[in-house]
């Protein structure tokens, strides 16, 4: 039976705990990167600068994980043709209804694999997040809630707000929003947390 030290299972939770921190700026410091950009050049500028954040994200998260990971890879794709679209036709309403088809792509997947019997979050998420097949089950429902959520609202944000507005609610007020989702799961993952492998 091989046994980890107190040192070493320190050291790994505060290695777990560095790599949370850089994922959350990976996902966070694109945002910023196109609010302040929007704030001071416009939302073309902010578009731009937006692409560019994402896309280092990226390839920072693709040379970390040293694999194509699926969700980095398609979000970025899709902003660069909504960007591209908003520069082509000179509108900004393209990267404005992003995040509408971005999280009503995910709420179809999510909602297909159910009715066909495949839990698409398990398959996604399952090395990261070891979970009973209810608890995948649960955890899809409750986030295909939330996406519904998060679509309507960027339906009704963007139509109603001016472009500064929108830009900032989906700076300051998207991203809490999911820090509360995530939040609102912690039960539900202990309770659906598996056994670890002997």
């Amino acid at each position: 039976m091989i046994t980890t030290s107190p040192k070493a299972e320190v050291s790994a939770r505060r290695t777990a705990h560095i790599g949370l921190g850089q994922r959350l700026a990976l996902e966070v410091g694109p945002l910023l990167v196109f609010f302040i950009a929007n704030e001071f050049a416009g939302i073309y500028a902010g578009t731009a600068a937006f692409m560019v954040a994402t896309l280092a994200a990226a390839t920072v998260t693709i040379l970390r994980e040293r694999r194509l990971p699926f969700l980095p890879v398609f979000n970025t794709g899709l902003l660069f043709l909504f960007g591209a679209m908003t520069f082509a036709f000179a509108d900004p309403v393209f990267i404005k209804i992003r995040p509408t088809i971005l999280n009503g792509v995910y709420l179809v997947g999510l909602l297909a694999g159910l009715a066909s019997g495949r839990i698409v979050l398990k398959m996604v998420m399952r090395e990261s997040l070891p979970l009973s097949d209810e608890a995948w089950r649960r955890l899809t429902i409750r986030l295909a809630l939330f996406l519904l959520f998060l679509t309507v609202f960027n339906e009704v944000a963007w139509r109603n707000l001016s472009t500064d507005a929108w830009v900032a609610v989906k700076t300051f007020a998207v991203l809490p929003l999911y820090g509360l989702f995530g939040l609102m799961q912690v039960r539900l993952v202990r309770q659906g947390a598996l056994p670890p492998a002997n």
